[in-house]
């Protein structure tokens, strides 16, 4: 349609330059033709009759002459314009051009995407289900070895498809409403299993004048922090690592927020900093050769954060560790940020041993639970944490085990013989909890991940400080229960095309305790959907006959009946920017990328099995 007018654009143009042309020599047969009044062949100024008769002559030929001048400015007017209409022309084709060869690229890189991240789901996704069977220490550490290997090809995956995108210039920056500390938080859950497996501590800490509710690209910002936890866990083989985030200036409607990730691993020499955010650059060439990894990783933080409007930073030094920072100017929701937690239910603030071996841990810990409220004594050696409990009276006993390593079994055990009714709260790795939950049943009331989420954590420590002993041990609170708290399963149904990963979101499904029917294609999910009630629905994306997008807009327009408002959750292997957005605009409710974790399934299905039961 676009060529077709500036066609029908040029002809016009041409026609009217034909017609100027045609008055130009018209004008010039009037203005030169012969006239009864001929000029002398010397002009003389001085004599009057010359004069006289020049003017004469003018006055004949006067509109003539004006046609001249008319047509030659007009015959200009067109040649200009077809000139521009000619640049103009070829720079809307170049544009058209441009833009079909990037939309062309956009399409294959989220093709790629779902063709890479599929096997992976296969590969990642058994080898957690096979970590959760009875292995000896030969084959867990096979294991170990090929899952952090799946883990590693993910991330260079990542890595190149983000900045082929980011190259491409298709990154466009979104702005909406998102809570801060779900962002970090969900950065900390996501390396939980990696950090453990090399016993590197891990703090993350959010000044409490921070303003949670913000607005802006928040899917970015985790991005970035995710890349940047990343290196500092491939580059840290013991100590700790810190993800910080600070209020540099607070303003009425906008605060300028710090982030931080500093870390104890090999540090970067002065020399080589310079050069660390260029595209496939590494510190240097034997780094690349021993920590692998494209050199992408730092150059997509440090092309996001100045989209944002910030500029990374680094402080490092050889061996000291290295410290990554960036400030960004976020705009705070319109609605009221949310109120402080706070543990004191009267004038008496609580009392909370805290034994914690990890200084740093501890000191942010502490930090923590003063500011929701709590007096808070810390010891660091278990044995000294058995005598205080002799000596003096608490309410609650906060087991922070951490990257060091303590016997909670053997603490816990012990301090519940000697103080039965002083509840005790525990905080291990992932890999120790399903353990630590079975052991210590009779004497902790709650045994939770580290790091653990801090609403989560709050609501368990308030209900153990607070709550009768008749509560149920491990049983999540906030107001709320799941139906697994009840002895209760959900339905799933999942509709997944791919066989092999059928089997592992199947068993990931009953590995959590619940119901799962599998659904081939679109088609095939909306009849049964018809014939039978399901709690929730994992739906992928890409499926033949009929994929999940028409799959969930059908069932939305209520070819399902009365299941027309079940909750759908995309489940796909498209980690691009804005296919979130594309499942929930299709009427998708939540959104879970490939491969899929068994924690973060976990968290998913508990969040929509809260809204079930009420108490």
């Amino acid at each position: 349609m676009g060529r077709r007018q500036a066609t029908h654009s040029r002809i016009k143009i041409i026609v009217t330059g034909l017609c100027a042309v045609a008055l130009l020599i018209a004008g010039g047969v009037l203005a030169f033709a012969d006239a009864p009044v001929d000029l002398p062949l010397s002009f003389d100024a001085s004599d009057r009759a010359q004069s006289e008769l020049l003017v004469t002559w003018l006055e004949g030929r006067r509109q003539g002459l004006y046609l001249v001048l008319g047509a030659t400015f007009a015959l200009a007017v067109v040649v200009g314009v077809l000139l521009k209409s000619s640049a103009h022309s070829d720079l809307r084709n170049a544009m058209e051009s441009a833009e079909q060869v990037a939309e062309r690229r956009s399409k294959f890189l989220a093709t790629m995407s779902h063709e890479l991240r599929t096997p992976m789901n296969g590969v990642i996704g058994m080898a957690d289900l096979l970590a959760d069977t009875g292995l000896d220490p030969e084959q867990r550490e096979m294991l170990d070895t090929l899952r952090l290997s799946g883990e590693q090809l993910l991330v260079v995956i990542q890595d190149v498809l983000d900045f082929s995108k980011i190259d491409a210039g298709k990154v466009e920056l979104e702005d909406f409403e998102f809570n801060l500390l779900d962002v970090v938080e969900d950065v900390a859950e996501m390396f939980s299993m990696r950090r453990n497996a090399k016993r590197v501590a891990f703090h993350q800490w959010i000044d409490s004048r921070v303003p949670i509710l913000v607005r802006g690209d928040g899917a970015r910002l985790k991005q970035v922090l995710i890349n940047l936890v990343n290196n500092s866990t491939k580059f840290t083989e013991s100590g700790e690592i810190a993800l910080s985030v600070g209020l540099a200036q607070d303003q009425d409607r906008q605060a300028v927020v710090q982030f931080s990730v500093s870390d104890t691993g090999i540090g970067i020499p002065k020399d080589r900093q310079a050069r660390l955010f260029q595209s496939y650059e590494q510190g240097s060439s034997s780094t690349a050769r021993e920590y692998g990894g494209t050199g992408l990783g730092l150059t997509i933080c440090h092309r996001l954060v100045s989209l944002m409007g910030g500029s990374l930073r680094v402080e490092s030094a050889e061996g000291q560790g290295a410290t990554f920072s960036f400030d960004l100017t976020l705009e705070k929701q319109g609605r009221p940020q949310p109120p402080p937690l706070q543990l004191a239910v009267s004038q008496d603030p609580p009392r909370i041993l805290l034994l914690q071996q990890d200084p740093r841990g501890a000191s942010i810990q502490r930090a923590r639970l003063e500011g929701w409220g709590a007096v808070v004594e810390v010891v660091t050696e278990a044995e000294i944490a058995e005598q205080v409990v002799s000596e003096r009276s608490f309410d609650c006993l906060l087991i922070d085990s951490g990257a060091a390593g303590i016997d909670v079994a053997a603490v816990a055990g012990r301090i519940a013989e000697s103080s039965p009714s002083l509840p005790q709260v525990v905080l291990a790795d992932a890999r120790e909890v399903r353990g630590l939950r079975a052991e210590l049943r009779s004497h902790c009331r709650y045994v939770l991940r580290s790091p653990a989420r801090t609403t989560f954590f709050f609501d368990c420590l308030k209900d153990a400080l607070f709550a009768g002993s008749e509560r149920e041990v491990s049983r999540p609170v906030s107001g709320r229960d799941t139906k697994r708290d009840h002895g209760l399963r959900l339905s799933i149904l999942l509709v997944e095309d791919n066989p092999i990963n059928q089997v592992v979101a199947a068993k990931l499904v009953q590995r959590l305790g619940h119901a799962v029917e599998v659904a081939h294609h679109g088609q095939d999910a909306l009849e049964r959907i018809q014939q039978a009630q399901y709690d929730v629905v994992l739906m992928d994306c890409q499926m033949p006959v009929m994929d999940g997008f028409e799959a969930t807009r059908r069932i939305r327009n209520g070819e399902a009946g009365p299941q027309s408002r079940v909750p759908i959750v995309a489940m796909t292997a498209n980690a691009q920017q804005g296919a979130r957005d594309e499942c929930l605009a299709a009427g998708m409710d939540d959104y879970l990328t490939k491969p899929v974790r068994f924690e973060n399934l976990s968290t998913l299905l508990d969040k929509w099995a809260l809204a079930e039961v009420t108490i």
